[in-house]
């Protein structure tokens, strides 16, 4: 018993494209997820000066898709801080504590956890990447 086996030469020279232009394509969903990860992460950030907001962003390193703010005093809005003596100035930019008065106290502010927040949704909308780029790399 014989047998022979047909191989359309541009079937295979198909698949070797695709797979070549595989990385290019992953890159690409890499970008499209950090994007979509920093807008979401943006809707649920704080807004008083619009700097916050404005510092979330996006870093590709490797196979990871790092996303947070990166301004200076982004810890002191991601967790709580305690209630400390001294009266924040705006105009001063500053707190003032004096030992010889009591000014006040600052009340210390409740955490705002953007980056556990982006999670969920983040994730609703990963199988969408995922078919997206099955598609692309099937030709379909």
């Amino acid at each position: 018993m014989s047998f022979t086996v047909e191989i359309d030469i541009k079937d295979v020279l198909d698949w070797v494209e695709v797979l070549a232009d595989r990385d290019h394509i992953i890159d690409l969903e890499k970008k499209n997820i950090g994007d979509l990860a920093v807008s979401i992460m943006q809707s649920f950030a704080p807004v008083r000066t619009g700097q916050f907001r404005a510092s979330i962003t996006a870093e590709i390193i490797g196979d990871s898709v790092y996303v947070g703010p990166k301004i200076w005093y982004a810890p002191y809005v991601l967790n709580p801080t305690e209630r400390s003596p001294g009266r924040y100035i705006p105009t001063l930019e500053r707190r003032l504590v004096t030992p010889l008065r009591k000014i006040g106290f600052h009340p210390g502010t409740p955490g705002n956890p953007i980056i556990s927040k982006t999670f969920d949704p983040l994730v609703d909308r990963l199988d969408e990447f995922i078919i997206d780029y099955l598609r692309r790399i099937m030709g379909g």
